[in-house]
């Protein structure tokens, strides 16, 4: 199994480390560029409440999706039939949510249109996420891993010819939701045709008491998933709500925008490996080496990352955006959201494996707790610090829940703790030893050579400390699969 994580992981970080770049620096960016922090923070605030009440369009279907079909792959005909109605249905109560929440904040009629549109996109998304899910319940890892790539693929020839043709004289939000809209369409085509030849006749049906018992199963994924919706989505909305016109939200937003490229890694990571820690947990077969291999990538690679976008993120974001004039201040942001993304990507490996094995009740009080936690940090912060406020308070929620996670999973004799936390703190102080003396004493002027330098240095002391085990990743290489 740990054959088959690692070379679909290099499947997955080699399409999207390309794609989804492209996409958040390029496009995204010229988007966010052309319209300004005002109008983005708009958007943003929109996405966030479509992205927060996806849960009901969703309820837990992926992840119960994808733990049942790879423990029983003789079933998926009844359950992709079955769980396919009930997403329909969920669909109109999640719309039917967004129109209530919608009034309720008090968006015009304009905005309530623009959050439609993103509804919308929230709903094919999660029909390819299900599809997906499917394809990998069912041992098609590779399969997933290419279609994790076709919605922005489309999605960056989609919005090259909205911004760069001549024929569209104005571009704003509406022409970005419609271009999302068509390459999500476009990926959600694809991934059923994909995933057609493995099922047999499909009779639709809507039974109402396996509804119930859905429901009543994957009512603990929905909860997880909303809690973990509201802490990490929540702020944007606050920042828009609380300072509006004040361009705080799109301040955030743009290193934000950093955290959400980055995070890439850790999520796919994290969709990879539920599958396969639901499997492993079904067939009673240890999950300590995958747990501990995963665990020791991921956290080296988010570290090495943090640290070097924290190092340049001033010179950085003056690239990216041209038109609004960065300020230092502005800049300040970033750090905390690197700190985060360090924090989620252990939450990745750790919680999901907590998932997997069936603890998501004790789960969700932590996450409950982390949400009061995230609110209230925000209320006190956000009017007095702004963007910066609801940074360090994101900050404060992840690292919470990531050591809730990580102290929970040690007691399970899952992880060697000490060795792990030894090796993150040697990198960890590895690089701010070169941030804080080396850059001081010894500076390497330019944003490439600044950030090559970093990304050198906190590689190799990775591999060093054991965080690239190479040996090990050449000799699970060798093995022949086992499942």
């Amino acid at each position: 199994m740990k054959k088959s994580f690692l070379i679909n992981v290099g499947i997955l970080l080699g399409l999207n480390l390309v794609i989804k770049p492209v996409y958040v620096f390029g496009l995204e960016r010229a988007v966010h560029d052309r319209l300004g922090n005002t109008s983005f923070e708009l958007y943003l605030s929109l996405f966030s409440i479509a992205v927060i009440f996806q849960i009901i369009n969703d309820l837990g279907i992926q992840s119960y999706t994808a733990k049942k079909v790879s423990a029983a792959r003789g079933q998926i005909n009844d359950l992709f039939t079955n769980l396919l109605a009930f997403k329909l249905v969920l669909g109109f109560v999640y719309f039917s949510i967004l129109t209530l929440a919608s009034f309720f904040i008090g968006y015009e009629l304009s905005a309530w249109k623009l959050l439609v549109g993103l509804g919308f996109v929230q709903f094919l998304s999660g029909g390819l996420q299900f599809l997906r899910a499917n394809l990998a319940g069912l041992g098609y890892y590779k399969t997933d891993s290419l279609l994790s790539a076709v919605d922005r693929s489309l999605l960056i020839i989609i919005l090259s010819v909205f911004l760069f043709s001549s024929w569209l004289t104005e571009f704003d939000l509406s022409w970005f939701i419609q271009a999302q809209i068509m390459s999500m369409s476009g990926s959600v085509v694809i991934g059923f045709l994909l995933l057609r030849p493995h099922l047999g006749r499909l009779t639709y049906r809507i039974d109402l008491s396996l509804f119930k018992d859905q429901i009543k199963e994957s009512l603990p994924y929905a909860l997880a998933v909303l809690m973990m919706a509201l802490y990490s989505r929540l702020d944007q909305v606050m920042l828009e709500r609380m300072l509006q016109g004040s361009g705080e939200g799109g301040v955030y937003g743009m290193s934000y925008r950093l955290l959400d490229v980055l995070n890439m890694v850790g999520f796919l990571f994290a969709g990879l490996l539920l599958p396969m820690f639901s499997r492993m947990h079904a067939q009673g077969n240890p999950v300590k080496g995958l747990l501990q291999l995963s665990g020791k990538i991921l956290l080296g690679i988010s570290i090495t990352l943090a640290v070097t976008v924290s190092l340049v993120a001033f010179p950085l974001l003056d690239l990216m955006y041209p038109s609004l004039s960065v300020t230092e201040a502005q800049a300040a942001v970033t750090p905390y959201l690197m700190g985060s993304l360090v924090m989620m990507s252990g939450g990745y490996i750790f919680g999901t494996y907590l998932v997997a094995s069936d603890r998501l009740k004790q789960l969700n009080i932590v996450f409950l707790i982390s949400l009061i936690l995230n609110v209230c940090l925000n209320v006190l912060w956000i009017p007095e610090r702004g963007a910066l406020g609801a940074a360090q308070a994101t900050l404060i929620t992840q690292s919470l829940v990531f050591l809730v996670e990580f102290i929970w999973v040690s007691r399970l004799k899952l992880v060697d703790h000490k060795e792990l936390t030894w090796r993150v703190l040697g990198l960890v102080g590895v690089m701010l030893v070169y941030v804080l003396w080396g850059q001081r004493y010894y500076p390497v002027e330019g944003l490439l050579p600044a950030a090559l330098v970093c990304l050198f240095i906190g590689g190799l002391a990775a591999l060093i400390l054991g965080l690239f085990p190479i040996k090990e990743l050449i000799q699970v290489l060798k093995e022949k699969e086992s499942e």
